[in-house]
């Protein structure tokens, strides 16, 4: 048969199958012989193909038990990993550490218990004390044991490691046996020397020593080689081992190397793994370099409307990326400035994004100056000076986002209906088109809600989806394929609603005078039920109507019995379901004969749930008559039987019966793995079973199996509850309560640091989740960290076996992911009054700059105050915003700020503030406490002797012409100073020089200064330098 061109994927693979999702529906039919299945090259036998779907075949291969490679059926390819991981090697790096190196990356939890570790002399029996060792994860794939006693020179040793599991989604385990290596110990004496040096910027030298070292203090002397070959004096440094380097750090500036000239390095003290001291006479030459290359900027600057950024990208590594007064942006034609609300720079610190508190203009040559940005050079480089930098923004268009999701009010709502809202018009046959749409149940997302059809109406944006019959549940409801869509913004929840009414299906005599009615769903209300003997007018009185626990079936007897062969008419009317609106049944009528049931219930079947009890089930619905005990069931191995204790426990529902042995209230086993019993029901004088017709249950015995649980559950996995302060733990099968006070027991850690964290609680789930354990930790978790839950005590995981299994304490250890799932609280937010231009909100976390807007915030005086600009603090003052508003010359200015309603604030996990209503928030200080800010330094257009310094707020007056306090404030190269004056009125800073300025000149402000501050005494920081203009 020809081959079959396959376009789409390898959706799941386990040891012995493959699922093969494809795109679209094969023309011709897929069977083995037209498939090619290569292991890594290699043919393998393909031994059933199962038609899942048009699109979906289950294909039937060769086992990959203990394989991992790459699986490639008709050019689709998936890789898998169904092999656990071996120990590679171990190499002993002195007579008390080994390096042990995995076959592939394991979980980094258990490859730190010490436990999965035993050591034994080869070819003996003789163990090797693991007391005191301890382990030190040093690769994904790589560990190293430190013993607290060394090893025999030439010994030959036998490494075993049990319990590794990999990374991969099957989380391979080492079989029982675990992964064995020998290796041969050794007893090192070689001193380790100086392999190479090369110096690494104006402060830094690098040796390369011949073998690891230790944290042992190494002594290094640095010392320039004069033009007659003789060394200078020695420099003062710093050096600190890591690994086999050894970074020598020079302290002065002064003594900072000179780029192409020779040094002679050496080192004294420290020692190897093995203590081995470094040899004498350690000694080597190195040509020192200096960074003496300007930073440039690579490429034009990126622009992304959506999230209001611009990405410049620099040629090297920079020191000062964050000061946000390095960046001036404006229009390139008309000179218009635009506001950089913050700057985030990135993690190799080559790039930065300057964040926008407003977009920019579509279709524009925007231009960037950049001015004072530094290398990181240990004497920086700077950007050369007024750098400028341009780039031209795309036309704007506005994303289009679901702006809610509901469904109908009042009449309109039918159960089958949801109004989406759109900001934007959309395209007709876009928004028709119901592939774009889906909808799943919020709790399942496996189970879907179908779309029948979209009714767009462009005057008020809305889509109006038909929906299958929905219930009383949350559905979430995604959009996709709509022109200049936000993805972010393109999924809403709603309230589904049931208004699908129920209908009778069967009407089912159980005894002369017991009907049962079965309805489609679940009801409320059993109604009015009249029954009337067919052909008269004979009515039957109804004594009862029970709705059943399972709540579809209605329950009706009547007070007299049915005449056996006769028919009736039963008529319900007014029976409501259980749905939220209670939706009433129409009235139906359904005929039925009455019967006598004269058939014995017989058991069907028997299950041993574990040594102690069995269910057993018969072949319908039974009734107890009198109070069941031991002697109503007979229980034999062979010919001998099974003796119940007094104390059994014996429950009846619906057609099962649960027998558990116990003797007080403890289960007691009586069944045995493996081994063949029989049982029967017994009659006694006052007690036996019988079905609801009367009929005594059969006493026909029948066989089984005991069944005894001997395996040991295992923690599963861990992860986050509904809290970022919980944590649930997963088991491999259901477990006993947990007693109280366990909390001791579950110890949880940062997985990185070890920094404990408290559980405050301990608390077993049931029904469903009874395989699962909450945790209550003493405090939130943080979103993005990894941490690591260990149960201390097998003993308090127990299974339900009579003889309880205990954890698996090879699974004991289990890693989770934190979450922040807490929204900033928008009732402990403290403002701060700095001046009559800038108010200063505090948040209980961090925002995300993206998040916030100058119209997030209300002030007010009396009158609305216009909120010219709101930005959020960079790096640890990300909880922080800055509103500037406009100025007020009223020194009694007492504005009342608000949080606005319906804004969209949030942390950096997306957690939204929230609120319909506006949040009044309270001054908390109306102190000044930050210092002035430099904005500008401009050439006067008047005096061509004078440059005027701006800053963020008013500077106290200053008067000088002291030369010598003037060169602690600033200089201008090139030109001198006569005088700095400042009036104390405004932010003005007035620099006269002795004579006119011809340049653009560079104006240096000097760390330290005191000279210039504000009227609360808080000084301006200095270290800045700017170009006028």
């Amino acid at each position: 048969m020809p081959f079959v061109e396959f376009y789409g994927i390898l959706s799941a693979i386990t040891e012995t199958t493959v699922t093969v999702t494809l795109k679209n529906t094969p023309a011709t039919e897929v069977t083995a012989t037209n498939l090619s299945v290569t292991l890594d090259g290699k043919a393998i036998n393909v031994s059933k193909v199962e038609k899942v779907s048009d699109k979906v075949y289950k294909l039937t291969i060769d086992s990959l038990k203990n394989k991992e490679g790459n699986l490639r059926i008709n050019g689709l390819d998936t890789a898998f990993d169904f092999k656990a991981p071996e120990v590679k090697s171990v190499k002993p790096l002195s007579d008390r550490i080994i390096e042990i190196k995995f076959s592939e990356n394991v979980n980094e939890a258990l490859a730190q218990l010490i436990s999965n570790y035993s050591l034994v002399e080869a070819g003996t029996a003789n163990t090797v004390n693991m007391t005191g060792a301890s382990i030190k994860v040093t690769g994904k794939d790589t560990v190293r044991l430190t013993l607290a006693n060394a090893l025999t020179k030439d010994t030959k040793y036998t490494l075993t490691v049990k319990g590794m599991q990999d990374v991969s989604i099957n989380k391979n385990t080492m079989s029982a046996a675990g992964s064995s290596v020998i290796f041969t110990a050794i007893e090192d004496t070689v001193k380790p020397v100086i392999v190479s040096a090369v110096a690494i910027d104006a402060n830094k030298i690098e040796v390369t020593m011949s073998k690891e070292l230790t944290s042992t203090s190494v002594t290094a002397t640095v010392k320039a080689v004069k033009e007659d070959g003789t060394l200078d004096t020695a420099k003062t440094n710093k050096a600190v081992v890591d690994g086999n380097k050894v970074v020598i750090t020079l302290s002065n500036t002064s003594e900072y190397l000179e780029d192409g000239k020779v040094y002679d390095v050496a080192l004294t003290g420290g020692a190897d793994l093995s203590g081995n001291v470094i040899a004498d006479n350690q000694a080597i030459k190195v040509t020192g370099v200096r960074d003496v290359v300007a930073p440039t900027v690579v490429e034009t600057p990126i622009y992304d409307a959506e999230n209001k950024t611009i990405t410049i990208n620099f040629s090297e590594e920079m020191a000062n990326l964050d000061t946000e007064s390095n960046y001036a942006l404006f229009e390139t034609e008309t000179g218009l400035t635009h506001a950089i609300s913050s700057v985030t720079v990135s993690e190799d610190k080559k790039s930065v994004k300057l964040n926008l508190s407003s977009a920019l203009k579509g279709e524009t040559l925007y231009s960037i100056r950049l001015n004072g940005l530094k290398d990181t050079a240990i004497i920086a480089n700077t950007i050369a000076a007024n750098t400028i930098v341009k780039f031209t923004t795309n036309a704007v268009i506005t994303p289009v986002e679901l702006s809610s999701a509901e469904k109908p009010v009042g009449d309109k709502e039918d159960g089958k209906t949801v109004v989406l809202t759109f900001n934007q018009d959309l395209i007709k046959e876009e928004a028709e088109n119901v592939k774009n749409y889906s909808i799943v149940e919020k709790d399942d997302a496996k189970t879907a809600l179908q779309v029948t059809k979209a009714v767009y109406n462009s005057s008020d944006r809305t889509v109006t989806l038909t929906t299958a019959a929905q219930k009383d549940k949350q559905y979430t409801v995604k959009v996709a394929n709509l022109l200049n869509l936000d993805s972010s913004k393109a999924e809403k929840d709603f309230t589904g609603v049931d208004k699908v009414k129920a209908v009778l299906n069967n009407v089912t005599p159980k005894t002369k005078n017991v009907i049962d009615l079965e309805f489609s769903k679940e009801m409320s209300a059993a109604g009015t039920i009249t029954i009337v003997e067919k052909g008269t007018a004979n009515a039957v009185s109804v004594s009862t109507s029970q709705i059943l626990t399972n709540k579809k079936v209605v329950r009706v007897t009547t007070a007299t019995e049915l005449k056996e062969g006769s028919e009736y008419t039963i008529t319900v009317a007014g029976a409501k379901d259980n749905s939220i609106s209670t939706n009433t049944v129409d009235t139906v009528s359904k005929n039925f004969a009455a019967v006598e049931d004269k058939t014995a219930p017989v058991i069907n079947a028997v299950t041993c749930k574990n040594g102690a009890s069995i269910e057993i089930e018969l072949s319908e619905e039974l009734k107890e008559v009198g109070t069941l005990d031991k002697n109503n069931f007979e229980i034999k191995k062979g010919d001998k039987v099974v003796e119940l204790n007094d104390d059994v426990e014996i429950t009846v529902s619906g057609s099962k019966i649960t027998l558990t042995n116990k003797e007080s209230s403890n289960a007691v086993a009586i069944f045995e793995n493996g081994e063949t019993y029989t049982v029967a029901l017994k009659e006694t004088t006052s007690n036996y079973i019988t079905d609801l017709a009367g009929n005594k249950a059969s006493n026909a015995a029948v066989s089984f199996k005991g069944v005894v649980d001997t395996i040991k559950p295992a923690m599963t996995g861990a992860a986050m509850g509904e809290r970022d302060n919980e944590v649930i733990l997963t088991f491999s099968e259901e477990i006993q309560a947990l007693a109280l006070g366990q909390e001791s027991k579950f110890v949880v850690t940062d997985a990185v640091t070890g920094e404990s964290v408290s559980v405050t609680n301990a608390e077993s789930l049931t029904g469903d989740d009874s395989n699962k354990i909450k945790l209550t930790l003493a405090k939130s978790t943080i979103a993005g960290k990894q941490y690591r839950v260990y149960i201390s005590d097998a003993s308090i995981i127990k299974d339900l076996e009579v003889t309880p299994n205990t954890l698996d304490m090879n699974s004991a250890v289990a890693l989770f992911t934190g979450k922040d799932l807490t929204a900033p609280d928008k009732d402990n937010v403290t403002a701060v009054l700095k001046s009559a231009e800038t108010i200063v909100l505090t948040f209980n976390e961090k925002l995300d700059a993206n998040s916030v807007s100058k119209e997030d915030f209300v002030v007010t005086n009396g009158s609305n105050i216009t909120v010219k600009k709101a930005t959020v603090g960079a790096n640890d003052a990300a909880n922080t915003v800055t509103l500037i508003i406009e100025g007020n010359e009223d020194t009694s200015f007492q504005p009342e700020i608000s949080i606005a309603a319906k804004q969209s604030i949030a942390d950096l996990s997306g957690n939204k503030l929230g609120g319909d209503l506006a949040t009044v928030l309270t001054i908390t200080s109306r102190t000044d406490k930050a210092a002035p800010v430099l904005k500008s330094a401009v050439k006067s257009g008047s005096n061509d002797k004078v440059i005027e310094l701006t800053f963020s707020e008013n500077i106290e007056t200053i008067s000088s012409s002291d030369s010598d306090t003037i060169a602690k404030v600033l200089s201008i190269p090139g030109y001198t100073i006569e005088s700095i004056t400042a009036t104390g009125s405004d932010n003005k800073v007035t620099v006269t020089l002795s004579e006119s300025v011809t340049t653009n000149p560079s104006v240096i402000l000097k760390a330290g200064q005191t000279l210039i501050k504000d009227a609360a005494n808080n000084i301006y920081a200095g270290n800045d330098s700017v170009i006028a203009e």
